[in-house]
């Protein structure tokens, strides 16, 4: 029985990372705030996955809604403020 080399068992080494590829890489990935009584912000770009794993849309910087009161849900529209909302 003949063994097959696996892709990963290569002698060949992956280039190092020098710090300034590590802060931009770390740069590009999304983050997430949590605002005191307000939304969630979302900065980067960000895929929306189907059940199926289909991306339906690639968004940019925007809020999600934490109050429940928003009438763009999933999105923020700022009826937090109205509301009142705390949280």
């Amino acid at each position: 029985m003949e063994m097959l080399a696996s892709p990963l068992a290569s002698s060949a080494r992956l280039p190092r990372l020098t710090n300034q590829d590590k802060e931009q890489q770390m740069s590009e990935r999304p983050k997430i705030f949590v605002k005191p009584n307000g939304s969630i912000r979302v900065t980067g770009a960000v895929d929306f996955v189907d059940a199926d794993g289909n991306v339906i849309e690639t968004k940019e910087n925007f809020s999600l809604c934490r109050c429940g009161n928003s009438k763009e849900k999933p999105y923020c529209d700022g009826s937090h403020r109205e509301a009142g909302f705390q949280g």
